[in-house]
């Protein structure tokens, strides 16, 4: 058999250009002698006195679960403080709602005290095992590790620095300019014996005087303390004395020129701290003997700048003898410096990096980000794993025993990570998806998503495990406030799902998850409570007919797994005329209903409570042809000379519209007095107002609808003759509706003739997408109607289902999925993209005939013919994407089958350790290759003459996975036409896997 043509070319394109193998470079990590924590104790901020964050401990691996989270209580105050843990694995951690507590191993509470103030520092825990923990208020407690107070103090002094303890002596920061030494064994002999309570003068065991405040959280290091203060950073001797010899105590200063709220790393004979300018300075740890520094300056050794300022405290390791710092920035990038200052790499972020890094006894790399991530990276600053979480995290990590990762986070949780216990880190999850609305309207009532998540695995810690459940609603092009505290509008697009819609759960044991909200043209009435009842503008014209929308879960592994489902939009435009507007139709095809009523509004009844006179009147109300708007309607009563009696606005959100013909509200009675005394009694007018769009405003009058009777004791109010006191009876009016489509087209029938008080339903078949205009059009009338046109899109049902690569079998997300029909071509309405793990929801019409649809991303392709879509019903398409058959080559060569191509790869790489691999790799590099093939002659040319000799061996491969003469020298040449055109990506790949692949040749002759 000869192949030719198609074939040929996925030979040629498929097995040797891109057979390519991404390699690593394994490291050897050097443990340095000092300044780090041993024994799986992380004691104190930093993990040690000399604040490296440096431990000898591992941290969790690459495959990770989340081992519990816990919080305070129902506390949610963002926990920024980094925890303490202790050789056992019990962790101490304080929060800014003003808690300290203790987490036994397991995760559950050990103990919690409730103190004075916030506190934002992190606790100290000492040899004897007692912990100092300091409120932001500057109230000072020492605990035994069981919980109870040895002592406090009240030093009045506002305190968000970090203790570090050395020997029985804690040193802080406060913000009256001071560092503080603390005797943590105080003479106890004027001490409160109930409260424990003992003076600051009887605990501070000498202070020093800075020139401004002392955020920085000091280092301790021999018998020096490093901190900065201001503008300023500090070495002082700590046995130097008190204030009388101040200037004695200072080893040296530095005046750095920005202010210094980074915690300084004392690691061999150096010092390096971050600064609000950005620079990351190193500085010896002591000046020279030989030194005639007069004022005691400190010896700079470097500075090195980041993108944004420094708040974080930098660790610092040592790697095969070489030490590397590493600081996190502003600029959302964690910085790798030499012990020279050379750059070795960043990793980006989306957020701040406040939090401090921690790097265990692998020399792996563990900090937080502002974007809600922990991550992990490698030495060589590729990432290990990643955590998602629902806050920003501050909290610098600690390393505990047994591989765990403890860090805080602003939702309130403390998250313990370790290492997978799972044989399938896959967890079996499924999720259900209920609408409280399955349609949404402009300015309607809300819809609230609830997803239900539960496992059929057997573990009990799956759901726990959860990283994150998010709600997809790109495709509604919505917008909102940034945040409470600006006016900046932002798009919204993946949002975070509430545990419930009140309060979060502990764990999230239950699986259930909501998301709520809704939409209106109106930029006034824009909610900024995100997530619960809130409503957004839509960026666009709403489009008419369903929306595809999408749940997803996300593991701690990376893992996720979606539930696609759809919201039906309907448009409403309510008012009276004079109107020219808008219908945007979503799908291409689908049937498109109009709905038009109008008329004069009127009360049809009202319903009164009854019960002891009071301020408050509550009644509902029931209209015909109303237009009552949520946040625009109020109702109020009069008597007959115009003195109001009662009323109720909404801004004082005492009216809840339910549609727009009924409503309830809770008046306001002007004079509740003459209630009691019975002087209200009589009959009333109830009125009705509502502002509409365009400035008009609708009134509804019901005459001597409302009645009170009353006595000191009693108030009833009730409908007097209903059906017989509307002002303003309906008179007959006819008016045009008048339909054009883009290019200016009438659908059939159009314009129509409508008379008011009756209805009427226009249905426009297989319309095609896009948009429509409507003009309303009325006559002589002696009252202008008020009207309402309710547009809906009806005959469509839903392609659904997952797309994955057809030789590993993972899912693919960002993959495009087209409909086209055999008479319209390809539609944006008709398109959609797979996210979500793989997963894709297309609505489309169900009007007579079928679909081709197909599913494409970088070079991979996979088609579906005849695809029929029932009304209202659900289609499962599931695609398995192949090289793209559209290539280059084709240009070239006569096309044929590709079958032995896909048995050639099948049968023959997959048997190959390195097969798989390879495969992904093509897949990485297609599109690179084939625009090498266009734009280069000398390549192509070379190619068609390989294809026609490898055309004769491909049948003896594919029998037998053996071949009888050599194709290396021809291969050789083509990898070296290949390297010369390649960007550096490529070029790099081919070059290192050049020799794999004529070894492969040689092994296959054989």
């Amino acid at each position: 058999m000869i192949l030719q043509g198609r074939q040929l070319k996925i030979f040629i394109v498929f097995i040797f250009p891109l057979i390519l193998l991404l390699s690593s470079v394994s490291i050897t990590h050097g443990q340095a002698d000092n300044g780090t924590t041993g024994g799986g104790e992380w004691l104190t901020f930093r993990g040690n006195p000399e604040h490296t964050g440096k431990t000898d401990a591992s941290g969790p691996p690459k495959e990770i679960e989340m081992k519990w989270r816990w919080r305070v209580n129902d506390d949610k105050s963002p926990i920024s403080a980094s925890p303490a843990v202790t050789s056992d694995g019990t962790v101490y951690i304080t929060t800014e709602g003003g808690y300290v507590g203790v987490i036994n191993p397991e995760g559950t509470t050990g103990w919690i005290d409730k103190l004075s103030g916030p506190v934002q520092s992190s606790p100290a825990v000492d040899s004897q095992g007692n912990v100092l923990v300091i409120t932001e208020d500057g109230y000072v407690y020492y605990f035994d590790s069981g919980g109870e107070i040895q002592w406090k103090s009240e030093f009045d002094i506002n305190i968000s620095s970090s203790p570090v303890i050395n020997g029985g002596i804690a040193y802080v920061g406060t913000d009256d300019r001071s560092l503080i030494a603390i005797n943590l064994n105080p003479d106890m002999t004027g001490i409160e014996s109930k409260s424990k309570k003992i003076l600051k003068s009887d605990v501070i065991q000498w202070s020093f005087l800075a020139f401004d405040n002392v955020k920085s959280s000091p280092a301790f290091s021999g018998n020096t303390v490093f901190f900065g203060a201001g503008n300023y950073f500090y070495a002082l001797n700590s046995s130097a004395g008190g204030d009388d010899n101040a200037s004695s105590m200072i080893k040296w200063s530095y005046h750095i020129n920005a202010e210094v709220n980074s915690s300084p790393a004392v690691f061999n004979g150096r010092v390096y701290v971050g600064a609000d300018n950005g620079y990351l300075y190193a500085f010896n740890e002591n000046i020279s003997s030989n030194s005639e520094n007069s004022f005691k300056e400190g010896e700079l050794v470097w500075r090195r700048k980041t993108g944004g300022s420094i708040g974080s405290s930098p660790a610092v390791d040592q790697v095969d003898g070489d030490i590397i710092i590493y600081a996190g920035s502003d600029d959302g990038r964690l910085y790798a410096f030499s012990e020279k200052g050379e750059p070795k790499w960043t990793f980006s972020t989306m957020g701040r990096v406040k939090s401090s890094p921690a790097v265990d006894g692998n020399g792996d790399i563990y900090f937080g980000s502002d974007d809600g991530h922990i991550y992990a990276l490698y030495q060589d600053g590729s990432l290990k794993w990643k955590s998602d979480f629902y806050g920003m995290i501050r909290s610098s990590p600690a390393i505990g025993p047994n591989m765990k990762l403890y860090a805080g986070s602003n939702d309130g949780y403390l998250y313990c990570i370790g290492e997978s216990t799972e044989e399938s880190r896959e967890p079996e999850l499924k999720i259900d998806v209920s609408l409280s609305l399955s349609s949404i309207e402009n300015n309607g009532n809300p819809t609230t998503v609830s997803a239900t998540i539960t496992s059929e695995s057997e573990s009990q810690n799956v759901l726990s495990r959860i990283s994150s459940v998010t709600i997809d609603l790109s495709p509604l092009n919505m917008i909102g406030f940034k945040s409470e505290t600006s006016s900046d509008m932002v798009d919204i697009k993946q949002e975070p799902m509430l545990d419930d819609g009140i309060f979060e759960d502990k764990v999230a044991a239950d699986g259930k998850f909501t998301y709520a909200f809704g939409m209106t043209d109106d930029i006034t009435l824009v909610g900024i409570d995100r997530g619960i009842f809130t409503f957004f503008l839509s960026d666009v014209p709403l489009a008419v007919g369903p929306v595809p929308l999408m749940v997803t879960v996300e593991d701690l592994y990376g893992n996720k797994i979606s539930k696609p489902f759809s919201l039906n939009i309907l448009q409403k435009v309510r008012g009276t005329p004079p109107f020219n507007n808008v219908i945007n139709n979503r799908l291409e095809r689908q049937t498109l209903n109009i709905s038009f009523t109008s008329g004069t509004p009127s009360i049809l009844s009202i319903v009164p409570s009854q019960g002891p006179p009071g301020e408050r009147l509550r009644v509902d109300i029931l209209g015909k042809n109303t237009n009552f708007t949520k946040n625009k309607t109020k109702v109020e009563i009069f008597n007959e000379t115009g003195f109001r009696i009662a009323r109720a606005l909404p801004e004082d959100f005492d009216v809840d519209v339910l549609s727009d013909i009924s409503l309830s509200a809770q008046l306001n009675i002007v004079t509740s007095n003459e209630v009691t005394e019975g002087g209200l009694t009589g009959r009333w007018d109830v009125v009705v107002t509502t502002e509409l769009p365009g400035g008009s405003v609708e009134v509804v009058v019901g005459d001597d609808l409302f009645e009170i009777s009353g006595t000191s004791a009693r108030v009833d109010a009730s409908v007097k003759n209903p059906n017989n006191n509307f002002k303003g009876l309906q008179n007959l009016c006819e008016f045009t509706l008048d339909i054009t489509d883009e290019s200016g087209a009438r659908p059939k029938g159009s314009p129509w003739r409508i008379n008011t008080g009756y209805s009427r339903d226009i249905t426009i078949q297989r319309a095609q997408s896009g948009i429509w205009n409507y003009e309303i059009v009325v006559g002589e009338c002696t009252t202008i109607p008020s009207f309402k046109v309710i547009t809906t899109g009806s005959n469509f049902g839903y392609l659904v289902g997952e797309v994955r690569d057809a030789y590993t079998g993972t899912r693919i997300d960002n993959a495009t999925i087209t409909a086209i029909t055999g008479d319209s071509m390809e539609s944006d309405s008709n398109m959609t993209v797979s996210s979500g793990g793989g997963y894709y929801l297309l609505p489309l019409s169900a009007a007579e005939g079928s679909y081709i649809v197909t599913a494409y991303k970088k070079g991979m392709i996979d088609i579906k013919r005849e695809v029929e879509i029932g009304d209202g019903q659900e289609t499962r398409l599931n695609f398995s994407l192949r090289p793209d058959l559209r290539c280059p080559l084709k240009d070239f060569a006569n096309g044929l089958r590709l079958q032995s191509f896909y048995s050639l790869r099948d049968n023959v790489l997959k048997n190959n350790p390195d097969g798989r691999r390879w495969v992904g790799l093509y897949y990485k590099h297609a599109d690179e290759v084939r625009r090498i093939i266009l734009n280069n002659p000398e390549f192509a040319s070379k190619s068609i003459k390989f294809l026609e000799r490898a055309a004769r061996i491909i049948p003896e491969l594919v029998s037998t996975g053996k071949i009888s003469c050599s194709l290396n020298a021809d291969v050789e040449d083509l990898i070296d036409v290949l390297i010369e055109n390649a960007g550096d990506d490529l070029e790099k790949s081919l070059e290192a896997e050049k020799k794999n692949i004529l070894m492969f040749l040689t092994k296959i002759r054989k």
